[in-house]
């Protein structure tokens, strides 16, 4: 059974959950970022069902994330590449991986050190701060609808439910 599409909800987090809001198309999106980017490799590595990798990969160059070329290998294969917009989507899965390693962690240990390149030190947590670099936790936010929100969208963000 399908889920029910909510791309036609106002909200950004709505829209966004519907282009990537599947564990699959996390772990595609995963995959991708670490350079992963023919379908042959993506399959075999994920063990998802051929089916499904098509319609996730259709999914994501249809709503601009992914972008299907020509292998320069092999032109009768294709690639897959993150576009902008699927690139700023790497905050989203860094955080995904911090908070599985945080709150769902192995009893063997860590199973991912996410080290920068140039010095090979641990990256920060990934965080909400201030403009002026100050953490804020969701007590320390106040959503404020925009001038483009919908009326559903002002009567959850004023809290009048």
């Amino acid at each position: 059974m399908r889920r029910k599409s909510v791309e036609h909800d106002e909200c950004p987090m709505s829209q966004a959950a519907e282009d990537i809001g599947d564990a699959w198309t996390i772990l595609i999106l995963r995959n991708l970022f670490n350079g992963m980017n023919r379908f042959d490799d993506l399959q075999k590595h994920l063990e998802i069902p051929t089916n499904t990798l098509t319609d996730r990969l259709k999914h994501l160059c249809e709503h601009g994330i992914l972008t299907r070329k020509k292998d320069e290998d092999d032109g009768r294969r294709v690639t897959y590449r993150l576009t902008p917009k699927g690139g700023d989507l790497y905050p989203i899965l860094i955080a995904l991986a911090q908070w599985g390693e945080n709150w769902q962690p192995s009893p063997k240990g860590k199973r991912l050190h996410l080290l920068t390149k140039a010095t090979g030190e641990p990256i920060a947590k990934v965080r909400v701060t201030d403009q002026n670099g100050r953490p804020l936790k969701p007590k320390d936010v106040v959503p404020t609808p925009g001038p483009a929100a919908t009326e559903r969208a002002k009567k959850l963000y004023s809290k009048s439910w």
